[in-house]
């Protein structure tokens, strides 16, 4: 349509020469200003064409000067509606599905072995790289209906096809190592990075170098770095599997040789490379100067070095390790202030890249039971909020094993817990494992090898005898052979592969008890060993696995350290050996004769004070002591 109206736009200048305006639906509901030019009458017809037609705004009238005038206009704005529906895609893919679960419209199929996916392409090409490539190219497959996939079983392309679709998929133990590959080949990124993240929280002791070697093999370079870690850092259980030793020679000496080895000594780095060579002597007996040269010799005790390194017969008959046992011993024979000068490889400390260390504090009472979780940063000196537990949860038995935290049993304020959940710290999750067989709340948890143990307990009527181990492996609870006695709010700790149930209440006499009793995995029998000296209920109770350590108990009703008791297990007895919070000793000399007395009287303690502190309290001084072995 033309016109011989002329039509300006704000902040376009006025001009007096008539223009044809061609292009009227230009006008923007945002134009503030508009010039017009000729009579009334004409502008009238403007004033209808724009505000009729396309409905912009209202004009104002000209005066009757039909000068060229300036028309302030109030446009009445249409908004510009910019959408975005979330279920449109769900609701298209739903609907695509639909069709090829129907083979309708469906243009290829996807073929191996016996197993045929009927599919489209461009739904195949828009979520896979590798089809986009293979339908958009010039190879045979681009056209052709039947499309071979050799490289991928029948199942597992089922499997995948169905998550082009749907956008699920479900990853478990069982088809983790077929699925990762096939995700890798069809370039779907997203499964294989599932993969990867269900192996990485599937690592274990029992299995990370299986999963270090899957990783190297499939190039998830991330997974690869994140199970070698793991191997350094638990190298000493890790050594006791049969993964160990089935390694290369090439594993074991990239293994050994880490700065980042986590051992308590080098004992374990030698003990476990004689075990490798061992397991296939013949074959393997040619790589021991390969693997010595690992092993820092140095770094172990002169009597480790003489009684077990010197007498190992794989030792004696290989000169190049007997070279290497001289430098050790030379190392020892110079004074400890001129050891820095000898500088190897194997005089060099490991410096493991250490895990932050932090304490959990899980449930509780304030006053009734509840969710909260916290974690203390020694660190930092600071105490942060975690993920909260699935239920509230109060007098449930805690521990750590394999990296996580369990929760077991417990009471939540109405009823006793069966239940048992799960904390990844890496995650910061709750998870559920397997719940009891019976209600537990005030039970003792304790890890023993692999195994959690609930100990006794208060299922809401009566105090429990009963005893069940969970096995992380099977997701499984089982029975073990119950205590002889009835114990709830007993203390529990390991040492020397036994488990002790220390005090607790029976609920029958009405007293706590000072019973002790110990457990043999071994033979599944209960037996009663010497008893405490005070009978206590509640009682936290820390071990030690060292073959002389003592088993410590702190009395919760009357407060941390106010009485321990230390139990000596060639001896069978208990002994009362530090009293810190209530003794007060008047001054230095007659603290000295407190701990000379001690080891007088008891001669055949194996535990000697390293340091004594006197701290000044209200001029009273108190006294503690810190033991180490002989």
């Amino acid at each position: 349509m033309q016109s011989q109206y002329r039509l300006h736009y704000k902040n376009v200048p006025l001009h007096r020469s008539l223009f044809y305006i061609t292009a009227v639906r230009s006008i923007q509901y945002n134009d503030i200003n508009v010039y017009i030019l000729k009579c009334e009458e004409n502008c009238q017809k403007l004033h209808y064409l724009i505000t009729t037609k396309y409905k912009i705004g209202q004009i104002w009238k000209l005066n009757q000067s039909r000068n060229y005038r300036t028309i302030k206009n109030k446009i009445k704005p249409i908004y510009r509606i910019h959408t975005f529906n979330q279920t449109h895609m769900r609701k298209a893919f739903q609907l695509m599905n639909d069709l090829r679960s129907k083979k309708m419209l469906c243009d290829v199929q996807l073929v191996a072995g016996s197993v045929e996916v009927p599919a489209h392409r461009v739904v195949l090409a828009s979520c896979s790289p590798y089809f986009c490539a293979m339908f958009t190219g010039d190879m045979s497959e681009s056209k052709a209906h039947q499309v071979e996939i050799r490289e991928v079983d029948g199942q597992t392309l089922r499997k995948l096809v169905d998550y082009i679709y749907t956008a699920e998929i479900e990853v478990t133990e069982d088809n983790v190592q077929v699925l990762l590959p096939a995700a890798s080949l069809l370039q779907l990124m997203d499964v294989r990075q599932v993969c990867c993240e269900f192996l990485q929280s599937q690592l274990h002791p029992t299995n990370c170098l299986g999963i270090r070697a899957f990783a190297d093999l499939h190039t998830c370079t991330q997974l690869l770095s994140q199970a070698h870690a793991y191997a350094e850092q638990h190298f000493s259980e890790v050594v006791q599997g049969e993964e160990f030793l089935g390694l290369s020679l090439q594993q074991v000496s990239s293994l050994i040789s880490s700065d980042q080895l986590t051992v308590s000594t080098e004992e374990k780095v030698f003990e476990a490379m004689i075990s490798w060579i061992k397991y296939d002597k013949p074959t393997r007996l040619e790589y021991m100067p390969k693997l010595m040269e690992h092993v820092r010799l140095p770094l172990l005790s002169r009597d480790y070095l003489v009684k077990i390194v010197e007498e190992e017969a794989l030792i004696k008959n290989n000169n190049t390790c007997k070279d290497f046992l001289i430098e050790a011993m030379k190392y020892h024979l110079l004074p400890a202030d001129q050891r820095h000068l000898i500088k190897t490889d194997r005089t060099r400390p490991r410096t493991p890249v250490s895990i932050p260390k932090v304490m959990i504090v899980v449930g509780g009472q304030a006053p009734k039971a509840i969710r909260g979780v916290e974690c203390y940063d020694f660190q930092e000196d600071r105490w942060y909020q975690v993920a909260d537990l699935p239920s509230r949860r109060c007098r449930a038995g805690v521990v750590s094993m394999a990296g996580r935290v369990y929760a077991v049993g417990g009471f939540n304020s109405s009823l006793r817990e069966r239940t048992v959940d799960v904390y990844d710290g890496a995650r910061d999750q709750w998870s559920a494992a397997a719940s009891m067989q019976e209600r537990r709340s005030t039970l003792g948890a304790a890890v023993l090898g692999d195994l959690l143990y609930a100990v006794g307990g208060f299922n809401g009527s009566i105090g429990l005898s009963t005893v069940e181990v969970y096995n992380q492996k099977t997701n499984e609870w089982t029975y073990v052979t119950s205590m002889n006695t009835r114990r709830s709010s007993v203390g529990v700790g390991v040492v020397d592969g036994k488990l002790y149930a220390v005090g607790g209440y029976d609920g029958a006499s009405r007293q706590c008890l000072s019973t002790v009793e110990e457990y043999d995995p071994v033979s599944d029998q209960w037996c009663y060993v010497a008893d405490m000296s005070t009978r206590r209920s509640g009682a936290g109770a820390h071990a030690r696995i060292h073959p002389h350590t003592p088993t410590h108990t702190i009395d919760r009703q009357t407060g941390v350290g106010k009485l321990s008791e230390l139990i000596l297990r060639m001896g069978n007895f208990w002994s009362a050996y530090v009293c810190t919070n209530k003794m007060r000793l008047q001054n230095r000399s007659s603290k000295i004769t407190f701990i000379k007395r001690f080891y007088e009287n008891f001669p055949q303690y194996i535990y000697i004070p390293v340091y004594i502190y006197i701290v000044q309290t209200k001029s009273l001084d108190t006294l503690e002591t810190r033991y180490r072995n002989k």
